[in-house]
C-alpha cells in the first residue's frame, strides 16, 4: 500500500481517510514498508492488523541497497515499531533477500515478541 511517494502522493488527511474508509468496510490487513515514503507510509497506517517490509537500507546508483544483517533487521524493526506506534507487528517480511547474509541470520529475529509472523518475499 503506497500512499506516499509512489508516483503520486496523497496528503496525510486523504491517506488517513482512505485507511479509515477501507477499515470501516471490513478490510483489516494493511501492508506497508519502512522504505515507502520514505519512512512516512507507516505513520499513516495507524493501529490495525498490519504488515510491513524491511531490507532496503538505501537507494544506491545501481538500485536498492539490500541489508539482511541481524543488526540492520533489528534496527529496522525497532524504527518501524516506533513509527507505527505499536508494540508488535502482525506480519514482518523482507523485501529482497540479502545474498551476503545467511538467511538463518536474517530470520533470527523471528523469536522476538514484537512479531507475530515473519515472512520472506520475492
Amino acid at each position: 500500500m503506497g500512499l506516499s511517494d509512489h508516483n503520486v502522493s496523497v496528503s496525510d488527511e486523504v491517506g488517513i481517510a482512505i485507511i479509515k474508509h477501507a477499515f470501516e468496510r471490513g478490510i483489516t490487513h494493511f501492508d506497508t514498508a519502512d522504505f515507502y515514503g520514505p519512512k512516512t507510509n507507516e505513520i499513516l497506517v495507524g493501529k490495525v492488523q498490519l504488515a510491513t517490509k524491511f531490507g532496503v537500507e538505501s537507494m544506491g546508483p545501481g538500485g536498492p541497497v539490500i541489508n539482511g544483517t541481524p543488526a540492520f533487521v533489528r534496527s529496522s524493526l525497532e524504527a518501524s515499531l516506533q513509527r507505527l506506534d505499536v508494540d508488535y507487528i502482525d506480519l514482518y517480511y523482507i523485501i529482497r533477500i540479502d545474498t551476503k547474509t545467511p538467511i538463518e541470520d536474517t530470520v533470527s529475529i523471528a523469536a522476538l515478541k514484537t512479531l507475530i509472523y515473519l515472512s520472506l518475499t520475492n
